[in-house]
Order: C-alpha cells, then structure tokens, then sequence
C-alpha cells in the first residue's frame, strides 16, 4: 500500500487514495445488490460533478432490471459483457442542445460516480456507446436509444457497470505511470536515442 497523504488537519485525502486502487472491474458478485444508499450516494457524486457554466444537463438512466441488462450487453461487438452481472448500470447521457460540451460534462459526472462508488468498496466498469457499434453494425448509440425509450435531443456517452468486485483489484505501482506524458512549460517532443 502506497504512503496516504493528509491534509493540514490530519486527516487522509481519501479521494486521492480511490484514484490510485481504483480499477476497472469486470468480474462482480452476481447477486450481491446494492443497499440503496450507497447507490443514492454514487448518483449524488454524477449530480454533484462540475459542468460547463454551471448548466447540469447531463442525465442518468439507473437499470437493475436483470433482462434489460442483458439486453444492453449486446449494445457493442464486444467489451460489455459484465453487465451481465452487474446488480446496477447507469446510462449516462447528455445533451448537446443544451450544451455544446456535453461530452466533457457527462465524462466528468461519469468519473465522478465511479470514484465515489470505488471510494465505498463497489467496482465499477464504464463500456463506450458514443461512437461504437453492435455486432451487426448498428449505431450502439441508436441500439440503446431504442431499448430504453431515450429521446433524440440526448446523446447516449456510456453505460457504467456498479457491483462488488469478485477477486483481487491490485493497485498500479507509480512507476509503471507514463511519466513522460508530463510536460513542463509547453510539449517537448520525446527525445531519439539512437
């Protein structure tokens, strides 16, 4: 376990500590529910993400019902699968009438439920649906529109995946970060040795 940092009053910066274990689970307990406060807490952290001028338009879709996640399983090639298991999926959407940075606002509430939900003990997974497809080549988008009634006005960003992790989730080492992706003062190319 890596040294915890605290802040000036003593107390551990937790948040940081859900950012370095948190993993993407794809492996849950199947019938483990999720008592529902720690699910209102999860949805809380998407409703309290920052937003573009403080507009709030990103909306979430909650699915525990057991059929309809299977369904939505199927809403790419490959790669969604766990929601199969899962006890609860969230769809998050966003609306690019409102917003023109829905993407970012939904991303950030998306992230946000995520560590929240990591930060109580629960795993979560996010699987793509802007931009993929199904294995017969529809708009995954369009294949979630239908299954769950969702308006044209919104856009369809991901659906996250929440369960209890069944296994281990080890944490990364911070030497195996990507260091070099940090750039001080303005992008420096990397350097050639050769």
């Amino acid at each position: 376990m890596s040294e915890q940092i605290h802040s000036p009053e003593g107390q551990p910066y937790e948040i940081l500590e859900s950012i370095r274990t948190r993993r993407s689970i794809r492996i849950y307990h199947p019938d483990r529910a999720l008592p529902p406060e720690a699910v209102q807490l999860i949805l809380e952290a998407g409703l309290r993400a920052p937003s573009s001028k403080n507009r709030h338009t990103t909306q979430f879709i909650l699915i525990e019902d057991k059929e309809k996640l299977i369904e939505l399983s199927y809403m790419r090639e490959r790669g969604c699968t766990f929601l199969r298991d899962v006890p609860l999926a969230v769809v998050v959407l966003g609306s690019p009438m409102e917003c023109p940075h829905w993407i970012a606002d939904a991303s950030l509430a998306a992230g946000y439920m995520q560590l929240q939900a990591w930060a109580m003990g629960i795993g979560s997974c996010w699987s793509d649906v802007e931009g993929e497809f199904t294995g017969n080549g529809q708009d995954s988008a369009e294949y979630v529109r239908n299954a769950l009634g969702i308006p044209y006005q919104l856009e369809v960003l991901c659906i996250l995946g929440f369960g209890y992790v069944n296994g281990e989730a080890p944490e990364r080492p911070v030497e195996s970060l990507k260091w070099e992706k940090i750039h001080i003062g303005a992008y420096q190319e990397p350097s050639v040795e050769g």
